[in-house]
């Protein structure tokens, strides 16, 4: 997995040198954008009912994407996420988890498509890929009596699509709503607490719903 990481990296400065370079030779027009966003982090799948209880319930999230107008209403680049989530603890007797977190941390290449508009309102679609890095509160085994630890999981493969729309309220800014569909391969990362090993054992899978703000860029005549 490390392989993976060192790949995403590459790549991310290769975009990032190659679409300056093309920049250059263009006139004036959008070359970067810059998002912050926040909203709903809502699990769906196994991590619902996962780890005999430690379930995890509806928590927040908050997202930074940096991204170059290959086109006029094509991007691509890098997005970071972080998610987090509380435990329902419904099926556990031990009420000390209810301050206990459940926290994603991803790092993601994407692209968008962006349908262009003469009105405010441009919607939009993207995907994205990346490494997902889940750190689970979890049950473990201890010679006394087990214990409930926040272990961190090996990486694993993430993928997504988000679909929105942007309103601009100024020439170079403005504000968007998304839904997005964000999952990862995480059935067999495992984590090692003790020298034990425990294992994930269900993909992951979020359905998150955000605001934002957009900032735009653009190169002089």
């Amino acid at each position: 997995m490390k392989t993976k990481l060192i790949l995403l990296f590459i790549l991310t400065i290769f975009f990032a040198f190659s679409f300056s370079i093309s920049a250059q030779e263009e006139e004036s027009r959008d070359v970067l954008e810059v998002l912050f966003k926040g909203g709903l982090a809502i699990p769906d799948g196994g991590i619902k009912n996962w780890n005999d209880g430690v379930d995890a319930k509806t928590g927040w999230n908050f997202g930074v994407d940096i991204g170059y107008f290959y086109k006029e209403n094509l991007v691509i680049g890098f997005k970071f996420l972080y998610q987090q989530m509380s435990i329902n603890t419904d099926r556990l007797s031990d009420n000390s988890l209810q301050n206990s977190k459940h926290r994603l941390y991803s790092p993601n290449l994407y692209i968008k498509y962006i349908k262009i508009s003469e009105s405010r309102w441009e919607p939009y679609v993207s995907g994205h890929l990346g490494v997902e890095n889940a750190k689970f509160t979890s049950e473990v085994t201890n010679s006394i009596q087990n214990r409930y630890r926040a272990l961190s999981f090996g990486p694993a493969f993430s993928y997504g699509l988000s679909a929105g729309i942007f309103y601009w309220n100024s020439d170079y800014s403005g504000l968007f709503l998304e839904g997005t569909f964000h999952g990862a391969s995480t059935n067999s990362v495992t984590a090692s607490y003790s020298g034990n090993n425990y294992n994930f054992d269900t993909n992951l899978r979020t359905f998150d719903i955000n605001i934002g703000i957009r900032f735009l860029f653009s190169t002089g005549e």
